[in-house]
């Protein structure tokens, strides 16, 4: 079975599946200052940095001793950083982000005729 190995600050983590969909978002949200990454039992939250360092395998499993369970493969990360930034967010933060994202679309649309006013 073909999987993902995502290495980070010297610790592993295997992405396996038993269908036929092992995958990974990594977002870089420069605006928001957040880098996230999801997946299957992958869970990332941190602030951006530049000496943040991924590693990425695509690796047969079948090939390599597997000797951690389950419950110990998941990776879940929030950094300290990450989490202060979230806390002392305003309530209405995310729906001002929101109004601004809605409003950049709905010019472009007008702009291209794609709608009226």
């Amino acid at each position: 079975m073909i999987g993902l190995v995502i290495k980070h600050k010297g610790k592993e983590h295997k992405i396996r599946k038993s269908n036929t969909i092992a995958s990974i978002v990594l977002s870089l949200i420069s605006h928001r200052n957040e880098l996230i990454l999801e997946g299957e039992d992958v869970a990332l939250f941190m602030t951006i940095k530049d000496d943040v360092e991924f590693e990425f395998d695509v690796i047969d499993l079948d090939k390599i001793e597997i000797t951690s369970s389950a419950e110990e493969n998941h990776f879940q990360y929030v950094d300290e950083e990450y989490s202060k930034m979230i806390d002392e967010r305003p309530p209405q933060y995310e729906w001002d982000e929101k109004l601004t994202a809605f409003y950049e679309i709905k010019n472009i649309l007008l702009e291209e005729g794609l709608i009226v006013e």
